[in-house]
C-alpha cells in the first residue's frame, strides 16, 4: 500500500502530532475519534486542558499506524475547532516510514504514584520514554484498568520530574505486575532527562 488515508484507520487510532514554529517543537497525542472524509477527521487531545487549544501559525505533522503497527506520517496538518469539537485536516495521503521505537531509557527508581480516589503510594518506575513510562506492581495490590490516569513523581539525575500518564498496557507477570502508560501532559524537562540518561545511564544506579 503507497499511502493511507484517514478513513483506513479504525476509530480510536492513537495519533501523535509534531507540532512547531519558529522556537520550539512539542509532540502532543490525540485519538480518532471518526473520519468525516479521506482528509477529514474529528480527533480527541490527550490533554489535560480547560481551555480550547489553538493550532494557528504552527507546523504540524501527524504519525498513526494501521492495525498490523504499520506507520504512517502525514506533513502539513492543520487542526480546527467546529462545534466544540477538534477537527483535524490532512493534505494527501499518509506515507509509510520506517521508524524506530522512541528510545526507552530504565530508570529502575522509587516513585510516589497519585490516583483520583485513590491518594498516593510508593511504587517502581522501571522505564521512561517521550511518550510513555511503565510502572511496576510488585504485591500485585493496585488493579488498574486501560484509561485510568495517574501522575508519577520522582527525581534523578538533578531532575524533578511530574509524568501524568494513561493506562495502555497491562501485562502480568510471575512476580509483578507492569503497567504501560501513555505521557499525556507536557513535562519540559523530559527530553533533557532521556538524553542525560543515554549518555550516561548508569551513573544513577
Amino acid at each position: 500500500m503507497a499511502g493511507i488515508y484517514l478513513t483506513d484507520l479504525i476509530e480510536g487510532s492513537a495519533i501523535t502530532l509534531k507540532i512547531s514554529n519558529k522556537v520550539k517543537t512539542i509532540e502532543m497525542h490525540a485519538s480518532l475519534l471518526r473520519a468525516l472524509r479521506e482528509d477529514l477527521a474529528v480527533i480527541e487531545l490527550d490533554f489535560q486542558s480547560n481551555q480550547r487549544l489553538n493550532f494557528d501559525n504552527v507546523h504540524i505533522e501527524m504519525e498513526s499506524q494501521t492495525e498490523d503497527g504499520t506507520p504512517y506520517k502525514w506533513n502539513n496538518v492543520k487542526i480546527g475547532f467546529f462545534e466544540k469539537q477538534y477537527i483535524l485536516r490532512t493534505e494527501g495521503a499518509g506515507t509509510r516510514f520506517n521508524r524506530r521505537e522512541y528510545f526507552r531509557v530504565g530508570v529502575s527508581k522509587r516513585a510516589l504514584m497519585r490516583m483520583v480516589g485513590r491518594g498516593q503510594k510508593e511504587v517502581m518506575l522501571r522505564d521512561v520514554s517521550m511518550t510513555g513510562f511503565a510502572i511496576t506492581d510488585q504485591r500485585k495490590e493496585l488493579d488498574l484498568l486501560p484509561g485510568d490516569e495517574l501522575s508519577v513523581h520522582f527525581e534523578d539525575l538533578g531532575h524533578v520530574l511530574d509524568l501524568v500518564g494513561r493506562v495502555v498496557r497491562v501485562q502480568e507477570e510471575e512476580d509483578v505486575v507492569v503497567y504501560g502508560l501513555r505521557i499525556i501532559n507536557l513535562c519540559k524537562d523530559l527530553s533533557s532527562y532521556i538524553s542525560m540518561k543515554q549518555r550516561g545511564g548508569r551513573a544513577s544506579k
